[in-house]
């Protein structure tokens, strides 16, 4: 994916993220899975945005690591006292990094994952065969 689409996307995720968490629907799947999608999604753009040179199945697997060692930390509570603090930057990092671990938050990003990846390499290979028409 070019950086400039990878920046695009981007930032069309980050506002459908904000919206997801700001429209209150009466279906859990919207309000909470959604934007765990969605994260994971953002993860795996800047993952491909980075000056790494890495393979979109290393982009995967990088986004993927990356989102389960955050959703593992929120065992540790640290994120749950953090968003506890008077601070606004602590509360903030905490509401990035989430405060509580759920099995289901880990389905949700692996979806994210799925689909993006299913996107990038969809892009990759029209790009390949635009290239062998020419």
């Amino acid at each position: 994916m070019k950086p400039k689409t990878a920046i695009l996307l981007a930032i069309i995720v980050i506002i459908l993220g904000v919206i997801s968490r700001l429209v209150n629907s009466d279906n859990i799947f919207i309000n909470k899975y959604l934007g765990d999608s969605l994260y994971a999604v953002l993860v795996y753009l800047l993952i491909s945005i980075s000056p790494l040179k890495l393979t979109l199945i290393q982009q995967f697997y990088a986004a993927l690591l990356i989102l389960l060692c955050i959703e593992f930390f929120q065992l540790t509570l640290i994120p749950l006292h953090l968003s506890q603090s008077d601070n606004f930057f602590y509360k903030l990092l905490a509401k990035i990094l989430g405060t509580t671990f759920s099995g289901y938050d880990i389905l949700a990003y692996i979806v994210g994952l799925l689909v993006i990846f299913g996107f990038d390499r969809s892009m990759q290979k029209a790009k390949h065969a635009s290239k062998d028409l020419v």
